[in-house]
């Protein structure tokens, strides 16, 4: 159910009244009470409907806990802390995934009686007999529209390598598609599971969920081989968060509801209607989406607003030549583990880091870099302590929604976030000086975004030799996260798909020749290197190694994860631009 009460008045946590109602589940505690309080702490602040009629006051923590049981298991307590602390399994985000058997309260009765000290085998049996295993509450789906024949089939041509590749890829879709079951909808406070209205395609390997930005992707790759209504479908799942969250989650479970990721859904949506405007033009369309297209609008509004309302933390002003400009950053008020990596951020608070910093940093999808820290003395080494707050990067996708804040937003990221060379930096708020690690791929992005779209050919080409050809990340294997070997995952020597994806869609954006020609490079490298590591098993990696061709990435909280989502959609989109790869080589070229 979603209600606000017409006599009820929003506050925040801090007591500042808010003008206007938002949707937020409603819970009814037993008492003849409805407290409507928001899913998750998205900003380290609930928002709290409070009845004047009914002259009560209750804690946050006591809202939150009466309006989303689950969060007493999932997210805070006694269960999480000991099992995560006794190391019941090797990956924090098992337990976490873990649908219970009953109702949280029972769930909490029963391992108050548990003998104490707890141990390791009474808590592990306890796990075992009331949870169900992690994922049991999502079932694999083929999508209705998956096709053995794509059309990008025949316009890989006589390239029967590329055909076979591609093949594979498409036949993943059936793998990695999933739909909540019933009872996520019937009982939704015995798992962590945020119900899914539609059908979705999840990244593959641990990450059983859907995720924000990883969506992009996947709708790129769906979009390939022709299955229209399943990205729709994707789409309409995160304009749906949007309406119950007022953002989209990092991912579409619980503990994931106090913080987004890059908010990439309004270049998801324009991805599908320039689809579907491309089979009208040819006469080949066969569904209608204006249905979806009026009504997401509106929802990515709401989106926008999320972003720049400054109560909510995302917003920072800061003077650039003289004036006051507003940017963005990523940000978090919550100041507890995340449940996810529980007790990866309980030793890092151990040894003095600070989880909103973590947080904020997951926020960025980049977790964890070299990007959001200090730089260590010369005999210390990169952790999670040195993450620093007030780095700010600039959020490129959100800025295309209106055409004026993107001329703003344009303006302040060439006034204030270029070095001498005319390369992009993160920054300081505080200062406005360049971040410590700024040679980061995220420098190619605004290429990506179209901030360079109004150079005339001679200042393009003069960026492709003065910063992309002298950049130090381009290597055999693509392109290097960082120059960094932190041991994080978002540095040195890994090569995302994402930002590969970017930096040559960047490329062929400018047009010039020049760029024209290292981005064919760099996608014949990355189908080359991508193929290399895919012919032995069949598996694609969440990330590869950009140092060689065809091996998968390391580092960071978890082993490499095949699958996966956001790889595969990447590789159907270069192989589409280049259907006369070669293959047959041992090596990138």
């Amino acid at each position: 159910n979603y209600s606000v009460s017409s006599r009820s008045e929003i506050w925040n946590s801090d007591l500042e009244h808010t003008s206007s109602p938002v949707l937020t589940p409603t819970y009814n505690d037993g008492h003849g009470t409805d407290f409507s309080v928001a899913c998750g702490d998205r900003s380290g602040s609930i928002a709290i409907i409070i009845d004047p009629d009914l002259g009560d006051t209750i804690t946050r923590e006591a809202a939150l806990s009466r309006a989303v049981p689950g969060i007493i298991v999932y997210c805070q307590g006694e269960i999480l802390d000991a099992v995560q602390r006794l190391k019941i399994f090797n990956d924090s985000k098992t337990f976490v995934d873990m649908p219970m058997t009953a109702d949280p309260e029972q769930i909490l009765e029963a391992f108050s009686k548990l003998p104490r000290p707890l141990t390791k085998d009474t808590v592990s049996s306890f796990v075992s007999t009331l949870f169900l295993p992690a994922g049991s509450d999502v079932e694999t789906h083929i999508p209705e529209d998956w096709n053995a024949e794509p059309g990008i089939l025949a316009r890989l041509g006589s390239n029967e390598n590329a055909k076979y590749w591609a093949r594979n890829l498409n036949e993943k879709w059936k793998v990695l598609g999933r739909r909540t079951k019933d009872s996520v909808r019937l009982y939704p406070q015995r798992t962590s599971t945020l119900y899914r209205e539609k059908p979705f395609v999840v990244p593959g390997g641990r990450f059983r969920e859907s995720y924000y930005w990883d969506t992009y992707w996947i709708i790129l790759g769906l979009l390939e081989c022709d299955m229209l209504q399943t990205a729709v479908n994707m789409a309409t799942n995160l304009l749906r968060d949007v309406e119950t969250f007022k953002f989209v989650p990092n991912g579409g479970r619980l503990y994931y509801t106090n913080r987004t990721q890059p908010p990439l859904l309004t270049i998801m949506v324009k991805k599908i209607h320039d689809y579907q405007k491309s089979l009208n033009e040819r006469n080949e369309s066969k569904m209608n989406i204006d249905a979806f297209i009026k009504y997401a609008v509106p929802v990515l509004d709401d989106e926008y607003r999320y972003w720049m309302d400054e109560t909510e933390g995302h917003v920072v002003n800061v003077k650039m030549e003289g004036n006051d400009v507003k940017l963005n950053r990523f940000f978090s008020r919550e100041a507890s583990p995340r449940p996810e990596s529980y007790r990866e951020d309980a030793a890092t608070i151990d040894a003095g880091g600070n989880c909103r910093e973590i947080r904020a940093a997951a926020e960025s999808g980049w977790d964890f870099s070299s990007r959001w820290m200090k730089k260590p003395g010369n005999e210390s080494k990169y952790s999670l302590t040195m993450l620093e707050r007030g780095i700010l990067c600039p959020d490129y996708a959100k800025s295309s929604y209106y055409a004026a804040a993107a001329a703003g937003r344009k303006w302040a990221i060439f006034a204030g976030m270029r070095d001498a060379n005319g390369s992009f930096v993160d920054i300081w708020a505080s200062t406005g000086d360049p971040s410590p690690n700024s040679i980061s791929a995220a420098s190619f992005v605004p290429m990506f975004a179209g901030l360079l779209d109004d150079m005339d050919e001679k200042a393009k080409n003069e960026y492709v030799v003065n910063v992309v050809l002298k950049s130090p990340l381009l290597l055999q294997g693509g392109v290097s996260t960082t120059v960094v070997n932190s041991s994080q995952q978002w540095d040195f020597p890994n090569a995302w798909p994402p930002l590969q994806h970017m930096f040559v869609e960047g490329l062929y954006r400018l047009g010039t020749q020049m760029a024209k020609k290292i981005a064919d490079t760099y996608s014949r490298t990355w189908l080359q290197s991508g193929y290399k590591a895919w012919k032995p098993k069949g598996d694609m990696f969440e990330k590869y190694d950009a140092r060689h061709c065809g091996v998968g990435g390391g580092g960071g909280e978890y082993g490499v994860q095949i699958g996966f989502g956001w790889t595969n959609g990447v590789v159907l989109g270069l192989l589409r631009r280049h259907p006369d790869v070669d293959l047959n080589t041992t090596e990138c070229r």
